[in-house]
């Protein structure tokens, strides 16, 4: 499934809803994206919203760390919310959930 994703100021930080797979073929795009939002809006609080999200590979746990290590040296952060049960598992197997707080979908 090709992946979606949409850019939303919120008062507590860009908040990026993502919708179908995160996988190699999408992450150029929103690696770039993000990091352009980033640094025009000088924003130091990146949301996920994985509630629309399927799957996550190596590539889009990548452009989450990244992002991550870049919000962290400025003392910004980076927080999921709503992943499905399968999306989670993956990031708790990968170790994201020990230095990103993820939440799980509402009912997951």
């Amino acid at each position: 499934m090709v992946m979606e994703y949409s850019f939303k100021q919120k008062p507590e930080g860009l908040l990026c809803c993502l919708r179908g797979d995160l996988d190699l073929h999408g992450c150029d795009s929103l690696r770039s994206d993000l990091v352009c939002k980033l640094k025009t809006t000088h924003i130091r609080n990146l949301i996920f919203d994985f509630s629309q999200l399927d799957f996550i590979d190596s590539s889009g746990l990548g452009v989450i760390l990244a992002r991550h290590r870049e919000l962290a040296a400025i003392g910004g952060k980076v927080e999921i919310r709503g992943a499905k049960d399968n999306v989670y598992n993956l990031l708790q197997l990968s170790g994201i959930t020990r230095i990103i707080e993820v939440n799980k979908a509402e009912g997951a």
